[in-house]
């Protein structure tokens, strides 16, 4: 949704932290692969392959950029986080990590991980309700 802001260094360390953030409580979900193949998909990069960079590596990649970059960061690793509909202490702790490599206040980033929570759950409802029979 908001990795269109992207370039394509930070796409590619992202789906690095992608990777790494489904790994986070050592298994990878279905619903989290789910995801991750949005993420290839809205980054257009469908041939992406892992390269194993380290949380430090992926990171460096954000150094130099925007605030709303790293903003958006932080919502869709929450996405991927949350496709299970928890994220567990060890989740929550990682994504910290990640924010605070951000620079970004542990206050924004809780009402980063709160409005990603909530943004997922309302979509869920939504498509119920499309997809309801009348």
């Amino acid at each position: 949704m908001f990795l269109y802001l992207l370039n394509n260094t930070e796409g590619q360390a992202f789906m690095e932290l992608a990777v790494q953030a489904m790994r986070v409580n050592g298994e990878e979900k279905n619903c989290e692969k789910a995801e991750f193949e949005t993420y290839l998909t809205e980054l257009n990069m469908p041939d992406y392959q892992v390269v194993g960079l380290s949380f430090d590596e992926a990171t460096s990649a954000f150094k130099y950029s925007s605030i709303p970059v790293k903003r958006s960061v932080i919502i869709e690793i929450c996405g991927i986080l949350y496709a299970d509909k928890e994220i567990d202490s060890a989740e929550q702790k990682w994504i910290n990590a990640l924010a605070a490599k951000f620079k970004l206040p542990q206050k924004e980033t809780d009402r980063l991980i709160r409005w990603s929570k909530d943004f997922s759950d309302f979509l869920e409802i939504g498509l119920m309700y499309i997809n309801a029979k009348e």
